[in-house]
This record gives C-alpha cells, structure tokens and sequence, in this order.
C-alpha cells in the first residue's frame, strides 16, 4: 500500500481495519522524492501480502517545556492587579529543552507572543538569551481581560503553549478607576 502525502483516518466501526500506528495533529507524511530533513518518532509499513512492519524510535529529540513566565511593568519587579492602557509592559517565559537527559536553555529565533483579547492587539516576535524568551510593547487603547499567548508548533519539536490571563482598566490621572456615564 502506497500513500502520497495526504492523511487517513480509519473506521472505526469496520471489523476489518486494525490501527497500527496512530498520530497525533503535528504528525505528518513524507514525500519518497524528497529528502528526509525531520525524521518521524515511528514508522510502519504494510506491504502486498499484507504483512507489516513497525519501527519505533525511541527519541528525546526536540521535548520542550516551559519553566517560568513573568510580565510586569517596564522598571518594576513585579505585575499590577490590573494594567492600564498604553503602560509599557515586559513579558518573558522560560523554555528549555531535553538534551541527552538534561534540561537545556532552548534557544530559537522564531518564538511569538500575543497579546490577546478574542482577536490579538500584539503579535511580536521574542528574543531568546539563555533560554530566556522577551520582549517589551505597549497596551492597545483598549479594556478588558487579555491573554500573553505563546503557541509555539514546529515540526521536529513538542507542541508547546502557554497562556497567562491579565485584565486592563481606564484610570484617570490620579490613579482610581474611571467611571464612564452614559446618558
């Protein structure tokens, strides 16, 4: 049996399929043509006389996780009860990597934050030193409860994902809440 690059889901009300091998939403196929770049953790193989063959690697390759995530504002230590719009804001989180059985700095070039509330009001890219992944922006004019998004899904790696909610709230300029009076 020959697949060309497309995915298969079996019956699972049909006495004669029998689940092999099963994937998870970043697995993928592999085009004969090509060069193999990221090699997949199992393979399996079913020839014409029906027979299979299974192989199962046994690898630590590209498990990520997250040690630590920090917001606050620009200058100070520690995050407020509530941000206001436009503060200048510092996010960062912590990625390691399994290497050889230790956890390692994770060091990449393509991890993005996003500050979100239903739709994202920032999406940035953040810079990694030593495994640690940062950036500075500034709160969208806007109110409500946001999420510091990092969603991070590439091939060769673990899906890794981390959400961490916070609320933003108009204040005048002495400091206590606004309150808005609609006529």
């Amino acid at each position: 049996m020959y697949f060309h690059n497309f995915r298969m889901t079996a019956d699972p009300e049909n006495p004669l399929v029998m689940d092999i091998l099963h994937g998870t939403s970043s697995s993928y196929s592999h085009i004969p043509s090509d060069d193999i770049v990221d090699y997949p953790h199992a393979v399996g193989i079913q020839f014409r006389d029906s027979s299979l063959f299974c192989m199962n690697f046994n690898t630590e390759k590209g498990v990520l996780r997250v040690t630590g995530v920090s917001h606050h504002i620009v200058g100070q230590k520690t995050p407020p009860a509530a941000y206001t719009i436009e503060d200048h804001v510092e996010y960062s989180i912590l990625i390691e990597q399994l290497v050889a059985g230790q956890w390692r700095p994770f060091d990449s070039n393509d991890v993005q934050l996003e500050f979100v509330c239903i739709d994202p009001f920032v999406h940035t890219s953040l810079k990694s030193k030593n495994g640690r992944f940062s950036t500075k922006f500034k709160l969208p004019d806007v109110y409500g409860v946001f999420q510091f998004k990092v969603n991070y899904n590439r091939i060769g790696f673990t899906h890794l994902y981390s959400t961490t909610l916070t609320k933003m709230s108009y204040r005048n300029p002495t400091g206590s809440y606004r309150i808005l009076k609609v006529f």
